[in-house]
């Protein structure tokens, strides 16, 4: 984690000039991948204007189209769900792009990008997501290596130590809605511990009147998130104990990877204290294995 934490001022420019590909044009998009593979479609739908579909099972939805540009991501190449949804997305249409480091996905005839091969899908995310980015025209990666490199990785340690022995809540603003799940699913999959995700203002709907005493409540702030839920967060912080974290940087891209990252690391400590393998997959290896053999 550390290596590839040090090596993102390379890896970020080099993962966005891999989608130097055109496309044709569209009207919505369709993001087809399961797990590390399809958490960049989550940062897309809260990044852009155009309407964007995250579909993470054996089908797509029916509204697919002619109309529709389809990001196709599996790390491996060989994910099941994510092949047998690229099977039902070519049916609707024929404007897709395949992202993936080699196995079955990468000997399909569709437009790819291949990526290095060698890392965990949830790793892998910059090779993920910022092909994409460039293929839909969009910029700012100089502000993304910019703010990455304001991370401070004493503090993400700190924090990690802080978190021990309890269950990490996550909350942001609606906007920033998939780094509060990384940083969930990073728990999960680093620490091997439960964790919690929300937004505001939903969870002010309900969770809200939770009992937060046995939790560590993590509140990502914005200082552009809309002027309500920024009073929201100031009337709720204090009956949670939040810590809170200010996303940095100069734009929503560049505050969405400054997120991404701290989280990443204080998942990678939490791991080191708890002493449990942060690159150990026990139970999903061996449900692959099940659902492969039946």
């Amino acid at each position: 984690m550390l290596e590839l934490f040090k090596k993102l001022p390379q890896i970020i420019p080099e993962a966005y000039a891999l989608g130097d590909i055109s496309v044709k044009p569209f009207k919505n998009i369709l993001v087809c991948g399961m797990g590390g593979s399809g958490f960049p479609g989550y940062l897309l739908k809260d990044l852009i204007d155009t309407p964007v579909e995250i579909a993470q099972s054996y089908t797509i939805p029916k509204y697919v189209s002619k109309d529709t540009l389809a990001f196709i991501i599996s790390y491996s190449g060989n994910t099941e769900e994510t092949i047998n949804m690229l099977r039902r997305t070519r049916k609707k249409t024929k404007n897709i792009v395949l992202i993936t480091s080699d196995g079955k996905l990468a000997k399909e005839k569709e437009k790819k990008v291949l990526v290095p091969t060698g890392m965990q899908p949830r790793d892998a995310i910059p090779y993920l997501f910022f092909p994409m980015w460039f293929i839909l025209k969009q910029k700012g990666i100089p502000e993304v290596i910019s703010a990455v490199k304001q991370i401070n990785i004493k503090e993400a340690k700190s924090l990690a130590a802080k978190i021990k022995n309890k269950i990490p809540a996550v909350y942001a603003s609606y906007q920033h809605k998939a780094i509060a799940m990384r940083w969930k699913t990073q728990f999960n999959e680093d620490a091997k511990i439960l964790a919690i995700s929300n937004v505001y203002p939903e969870m002010d709907h309900n969770e809200i009147e939770s009992d937060f005493k046995k939790v560590f409540t993590i509140l990502l702030r914005d200082q552009k998130d809309h002027p309500e839920i920024r009073k929201e967060m100031d009337l709720t912080q204090r009956r949670m104990h939040a810590h809170n974290i200010l996303l940095k940087g100069k734009s929503r891209l560049a505050k969405t990877f400054y997120g991404i990252y701290f989280g990443d690391l204080t998942a990678y400590y939490l791991a080191l204290l708890l002493k449990k393998d942060p690159y150990r997959y026990e139970f999903i290896e061996k449900l692959k294995a099940k659902l492969k053999n039946g």
